[in-house]
């Protein structure tokens, strides 16, 4: 609010009831009011009147700034109900709505003096009757005053609300304080009575000015009988997260927006370690309280819920500040009262006290806020030597907590140090009213399961395809049937020749008499065939003589219209189905032209099935076609998936089958090599890559690989060979020498590890040329963590964290390179230590859908449900996406479908199961739209749908995963139970005992 606007807020006194006096009801009233620090504004007096009509109002005219918007309100003034901003949810946004400007309540009215607090004297004939007492109805005793309160304006714009924040501040107590303190009335003769006033001060971004001090006024010292807390961990800041969707009785989605919840910082999602404190800051802690916990001690209280205002530009640098991990200064100050401020306190700097507190949860996804216990120190001001650097850092020199936490306890003396000494702590609870993070809302899956099926648009000239396919077959089939009975014919006429002994004698009158006679009766092939001697032609008259004759012979005989007739109905097939002409012909020419077409197609057909006949099976050449490729790469895609979920049996049996159909594919080899090798089958990857280099010797990969895993083996000489033999080959490949250089890193020799060093800096310079306009470079890798993703790929671990250490000296902590350690860590089994590291990576940054994708996958593999569902769901609020969503969409889905109890189907599905479906089905659906290939999505959109018992959509979904995967016992599982559903039990009975064949395993369908 970069310009000030004026606001007129205006209060009218209606009335007053039960108003007594210490002489009764004959009492004279007025009323004074007073808003923050405005002048006041009295009422005329009303004579002799327990129930006075005031009919008062007040009006005050304010320039509504960031001073005045500071603290707005209490909670027992209830005048914070003018920002309260209802929100509205759309599909795209929550937008905010107007507030109500009008407030009418009865506020009951708090005397000073406690005298006038005694109910007032009851009738005489009621003062030893119980019963006539409670004639007396208690609510009128109660003296109130009835108000009217309302601004003439918004003190905020709806939009401007949207852009900014509230912070919700409690300030409980600090405690325990000084025993000097005293609670005896102040006089100001005597400065050791309570004269004091106690604030608490801190500094916040602003939107005009750099930053803008709130204080909370009006702290009250008193006694107290509650123990001191001596545990350190109970000082600790707690993470307030917002509680999970509940669902309402009508299954419908409960608003969670302004409700918090605490939750113990046990974990990343609330449930595990991982609140401020579990990070390496060494906060101050009390030492051990010299109190019991039997004795009373003396605190300042507050108990006040206060309201502010943060502007948008004030948010981005909040943010800023969080993200910079500079902590928040809180100052605890006693203050002589305004109207004891002639008097000096010499003891001002002795009590004033203050405390750094870390507010990084806030960064954290679903973190709506923080409160705790913090321990309280005293403020010095000592002046400081540079040379110790042990100077309290100031506002123009900010630092971080760990940072300033070490400095203070360097400057703070223990005998100076009353607070440290008391063991005092400060209570606040800060509670925002938006995530700091931006959230990404969901859109509502509106669509049917066919919707997202792609369409397969099959071409023209594959439309009749299969139809067209099997006349061309029976053409085939027609012309090899009748060759081989004029094979027969033609043998029956070269016997006769050869009998007579001259085929020029005999003429052709007495050629195959009687042969035609059994020619439909044969059944021999041209194989079984005897052979007869070759008798070649005596000249080239001659060898025409002899087709003359056996065309005479065919015509004469009537066998050349016999085949004629059989090979009639073939070749209609194959016109109608091949050429599908359905109009009539408009000319001459245009007949002419089909014809034509119909004769060179059957013909070239005719030379195909005939060379097929007599052509030497052994010589003919096999074709590669285009399912080879694709069935290479699907059978890799599936044994990913299946790596991926845990299934180290069926992603072998993929890899084995790749190989076994592609012994050729030096690729094959390699990814079974790897896969073998990240799943502690090393004696079988050493024989993958013996295969590869036996038929390839310079593959770059296998001689890197093998050189690898004597590497780890700790057999250094045949690493350094491989090593060198691929540098030697590929001089200007960068990862070799990476590689080369972290070898001679490990085995100690440092010269040459900064040499290979700097070649491979050199050659990646050379390859990436240095480009301000080129916004893909920033994400181009280093060459260690190039190094790192492919020696993780073999499970090299100690050549990998080489690489990352080096990353690290390099360039400093990196998220990526955390999120390989905790890779790293996960392939070895040490679930625990990659926790850490991506604990390590979520201190960098909080909203990176990477890390929290990676951490959701831990906790999957696991079993740990609960973690991974924060972690996934954590990902799906983050306005980014991560790489891997398919995997977060449909192992979240997953994860809803295993929290349904009623798996069986026996009874209906509560509100709460049928809204977990339906979150699950919205899941494996996108994940269908983001990939359309994963047979795994579509199998979870299937299952999601019978669960909601809409079977139709079920079979679309589970038809379309056996589409792309038909080999997955599982899917032909489901398929049969859908069948059985559906009585269906012919299709049902097919379906399971495919999957018995292929070996299924899911109890859950088996049930």
């Amino acid at each position: 609010m970069t310009e000030q606007k004026e606001v007129i807020l205006s209060v009218k006194i209606l009335a007053g009831k039960g108003i007594k006096g210490l002489k009764g009801e004959h009492v004279n009233t007025f009323i004074r009011v007073q808003f923050s620090d405005f002048d006041f504004s009295d009422s005329q007096i009303v004579l002799d009147s327990s129930s006075p009509e005031f009919n008062f109002s007040y009006s005050i005219p304010m320039q509504v700034n960031e001073e005045k918007t500071a603290v707005l309100g209490t909670c027992e003034t209830k005048i914070q109900n003018f920002l309260n901003y209802p929100k509205v949810e759309t599909q795209q946004s929550t937008v905010s709505l107007p507030p109500e400007l009008f407030l009418q309540k009865k506020i009951p009215v708090n005397y000073l003096n406690q005298k006038l607090l005694a109910l007032p004297n009851l009738p005489a004939n009621a003062k030893n009757n119980a019963t006539a007492a409670q004639v007396v109805n208690e609510e009128d005793l109660i003296p109130e005053i009835e108000v009217q309160i309302s601004l003439s304006s918004l003190l905020l714009d709806p939009e401007v609300v949207d852009n900014g924040n509230f912070i919700h501040l409690k300030v409980d107590d600090v405690y325990p304080v000084p025993e000097e303190w005293s609670l005896r009335e102040g006089t100001e003769k005597d400065l050791n009575t309570n004269v004091f006033t106690y604030n608490i001060n801190f500094m916040l971004p602003a939107q005009t000015t750099p930053e803008r001090l709130i204080t909370i006024p009006m702290g009250l010292l008193l006694q107290n009988d509650i123990a001191v807390p001596t545990d350190p961990a109970l000082t600790a800041p707690v993470p307030i997260y917002l509680s999970k969707p509940q669902t309402a009785s009508n299954g419908q989605l409960l608003s969670t927006a302004p409700v918090a919840i605490e939750e113990q910082p046990s974990s990343i999602d609330g449930k595990e370690q991982m609140s401020p404190s579990s990070e390496k800051t060494e906060a101050v802690k009390p030492t051990e309280i010299l109190h019991t916990s039997s004795g009373t001690f003396k605190k300042v209280s507050w108990n006040f819920s206060y309201i502010i205002w943060v502007p948008p530009d004030a948010v981005i640098k909040l943010k800023e500040k969080l993200i910079q991990k500079l902590p928040l200064e809180v100052e605890f100050v006693r203050e002589l009262q305004p109207k004891f401020s002639q008097a000096i306190d010499v003891n001002v700097n002795k009590y004033r006290g203050r405390t750094l507190i870390d507010f990084y949860s806030l960064l954290y996804p679903r973190c709506i806020g923080v409160k705790g216990r913090f321990p309280l120190e005293v403020y010095d001001v000592r002046p400081q030597s540079s040379e110790n650097n042990t100077s309290v850092p100031t506002q123009a020199a900010p630092v971080s907590v760990e940072t300033t936490s070490k400095k203070l306890t360097k400057v703070l003396k223990d005998e100076g140090n009353l607070y440290k000494t008391l063991g005092t702590t400060i209570g606040l609870e800060i509670i925002l009213d938006k995530f700091l993070l931006t959230k990404k809302k969901l859109l509502p899956v509106e669509m049917s399961v066919r919707d997202y099926i792609p369409k397969r648009v099959i071409p023209q000239h594959m439309l009749y395809e299969k139809r067209s396919k099997q006349a061309d077959e029976e053409y085939h089939l027609k012309i090899q049937e009748i060759v081989k009975k004029l094979v027969i014919e033609y043998q029956g006429v070269l016997k006769t020749v050869l009998n007579s002994g001259s085929a020029s004698q005999n003429g052709v009158t007495g050629i195959g008499s009687g042969m035609f006679s059994n020619i439909d009766s044969t059944e021999e092939t041209i194989d079984n065939l005897l052979p007869l001697p070759f008798v070649p032609s005596k000249s080239l008259r001659e060898e025409q003589q002899r087709k003359k004759n056996f065309l005479f012979h065919l015509n004469k005989s009537g066998a050349y219209f016999y085949f004629k007739e059989q090979l009639k109905s073939a070749v209609v097939e194959v016109v109608r189905e091949r050429f599908r002409k359905t109009s009539p012909f408009t000319s001459k020419s245009e007949l002419q032209l089909f014809m034509s077409q119909i004769y060179v197609y059957l013909t070239d057909q005719l030379h195909i099935s005939v060379n097929k006949m007599f052509q030497d099976a052994n010589k003919i050449a096999k074709d590669p076609t285009v399912s080879r490729t694709v069935d290479h790469s699907s059978l890799k895609r599936l044994a990913e998936d299946a790596e991926s979920n845990g299934d180290t049996c069926i992603a072998t049996g993929y890899h084995k089958e790749r190989v076994a159909k592609y012994p050729e594919s030096t690729q094959a080899w390699f990814d079974y090599g790897l896969f073998c090798r990240r799943n502690g089958m090393n004696a079988t990857a050493r024989e993958c890559f013996k295969e590869i280099l036996s038929v390839n010797p310079q593959h770059t990969g296998s001689l890197l690989a093998y050189g690898a895993i004597c590497a780890e083996n700790e057999q250094f000489e045949k690493a350094r060979v491989f090593f060198h033999s691929v540098v030697d080959l590929q001089p200007n490949y960068v990862l070799p020498h990476t590689i080369l250089g972290l070898f001679y890193d490990i085995i100690g020799e440092e010269e040459e590890s900064e040499k290979y060093f700097e070649l491979a800096k050199k050659l990646h310079e050379s390859n990436n040329p240095p480009n301000s306009n080129d916004t893909n470079q920033k994400d181009e890798p280093s060459i260690y963590l190039a190094a790192a993703n492919f020696l993780i790929s073999c499970l090299s671990g100690q050549l990998t964290e080489r690489a990352l250490t080096e990353e690290m000296l390099s360039t400093g902590p990196k998220i990526s390179a955390y999120l390989l350690l905790g890779k790293l860590e996960h392939l070895r089994g040490n679930y625990e230590q990659s926790l850490i590291h991506m604990q390590d990576a979520l201190k960098m940054k909080q909203d990176d859908p990477n890390i929290w994708s990676s951490l959701g996958n831990t906790y999957y593999l696991q079993k740990n449900w609960d973690k991974a569902q924060s972690a996934y769901e954590t990902v799906m609020t983050l306005t980014q996406n991560s790489k891997n969503m398919e995997i977060v969409y449909v192992r979240l889905g997953t994860i809803y479908l295993h929290l349904i109890k009623n798996k069986d189907h026996k009874s209906e599905l509560s509100k709460q199961e049928i809204y977990l479906a339906k979150q699950a089905k919205t899941m494996f659906l996108n994940a269908c739209q983001s990939t359309p290939d994963s047979y795994s999505a579509w199998l979870g959109a299937g299952r999601a749908c019978i669960f909601l018992n809409e079977l139709s959509e079920a079979e679309d979904a589970l038809s379309e995963a056996n589409v792309l995967n038909n080999r997955d016992g599982q899917i032909w599982g489901y398929l049969s139970y859908l069948c059985l559903l559906m009585q269906r039990d012919y299709e049902a009975s097919q379906s399971i005992a495919q999957a018995f064949r292929l070996g299924i395993k899911d109890k859950e369908v088996l049930r």
